[in-house]
């Protein structure tokens, strides 16, 4: 009886910590911040990873953001937070030809941005 009345106190405590989403019904978010954008850069000759000197940035009509890359270990630039839209990405870097994509998608669901992840290929000058 006290191990049920020990998992009852516990199952109630447990419910009443998820977030408040009375705006959602039904739908129970998480409270972390979701990147839009997860770029990798490579030299497109050797397959190298770079990220020494290199500038990414991405542009949705008059929103710009220049991505990181000090959060990751894998070299990856990231950013643009908990936002959607449709964005060019641009890239330079000393020693290779400047890169702009096509327009790339960020989507959401009802609580996050759904994350783009993509890998450019910079030539070399």
């Amino acid at each position: 009886m006290k191990k049920l009345i020990l998992f009852l106190s516990i199952l109630s405590l447990t419910v009443s910590c998820v977030g408040d989403d009375s705006d959602r019904p039904g739908i129970n978010c998480t409270s972390e911040a979701r990147v839009a954008l997860v770029v990798t850069i490579k030299d497109a000759v050797t397959g190298t990873l770079i990220t020494d000197g290199i500038t990414v940035t991405a542009i949705d009509g008059d929103f710009s953001e220049v991505l990181t890359n000090e959060f990751w270990e894998t070299g990856e630039f990231s950013g643009v937070f908990e936002r959607h839209g449709n964005y060019t990405i641009t890239v330079t870097g000393a020693g290779y030809q400047n890169y702009t994509s096509n327009g790339i998608t960020v989507g959401s669901d009802a609580c996050h941005v759904i994350t783009e992840t993509l890998t450019i290929n910079l030539q070399p000058e």
